[in-house]
């Protein structure tokens, strides 16, 4: 089967984008572990718009795999480009490169250059699913994030929410996914200082952790310390004294059971050395 260069390639998608720059395409491929001049295997020597797609989508790949974030970064642009100007759909595709790129632009950190792949994610999910998945609950939950980090801390409240609702429909209300939904939800109450709505959704999120998890552990501990501090934002000093000489006790005892596991160990040590 005949086979074509990737800098072959790279000509093909000058051809296609006229406004990009040739040099800077080939240095960006030329800054990865790939050579030019090698054969790519994946496209016929008159490469179709969903074989350029593959391409960027690998050359992203390889970027991300090497460490090259803004080189990452511009191939999935391009990609995005390419499939907005053709014809062809390809949603599956196209939903991988938006979690990959909406990853590494939170890293840089730019939310706000996120935020909109973010949105244009969910869209692409519910093309797909109709809006219920356990895929579009994660986007959701991401999104509202994004918006968190933003300080758009009502519509990250709005976002939650959804995420909430989704939580409880597809998992149950006592599911790991639906604790972690309440405390980003009671996150973005409590920045809004509605200590009294927050309270509730880290009192359910412990009562599910608790049972899940049990009492001792981290998570479960942690999410104790949060409702404690909300109890005394809240004005409520009792409630969270009490909470909060719980989690020290709590402490307390995993400190000893780490102590008490190592112990054993140290002795046959010893008497090893003894012999």
């Amino acid at each position: 089967m005949p086979v074509i260069t990737y800098a072959a390639l790279i000509t093909h998608l000058t051809t296609i984008l006229p406004d990009v720059d040739a040099t800077a395409l080939t240095a960006m491929v030329a800054a990865l572990p790939i050579d030019p001049s090698a054969l790519y295997h994946d496209c016929s020597p008159e490469p179709t718009h969903a074989e350029l797609l593959r391409f960027l989508d690998h050359l992203g790949m390889a970027a991300e795999k090497s460490n090259h974030e803004r080189e990452a970064h511009s191939f999935y642009a391009l990609l995005l480009q390419i499939h907005d100007q053709s014809h062809t759909r390809d949603d599956a595709l196209i939903i991988s490169v938006l979690i990959r790129l909406g990853k590494i632009l939170e890293r840089q950190p730019n939310f706000a250059a996120a935020q909109p792949m973010y949105e244009r994610l969910i869209k692409a999910q519910s093309h797909i699913d109709g809006g219920y998945s356990h895929a579009i609950k994660r986007s959701i939950a991401t999104l509202g994030w994004t918006h968190q980090m933003l300080g758009n801390y009502v519509i990250a409240q709005a976002l939650y929410t959804h995420a909430l609702m989704l939580c409880e429909r597809l998992d149950g209300s006592m599911h790991y996914d639906t604790a972690m939904a309440l405390i980003n939800l009671a996150a973005a109450l409590g920045r809004q200082g509605l200590y009294a709505e927050a309270i509730p959704c880290f009192e359910r999120a412990l009562a599910i952790r608790t049972h899940l998890l049990g009492e001792h552990h981290i998570q479960t501990i942690n999410t104790m310390g949060n409702l404690a501090v909300t109890y005394a934002s809240d004005g409520r000093p009792v409630m969270a004294a009490a909470l909060l000489e719980r989690v020290d006790a709590l402490k307390k005892e995993a400190l000893a059971r780490i102590h008490a596991d190592s112990a054993p160990a140290a002795e046959v040590n010893h008497a090893t050395s003894e012999s």
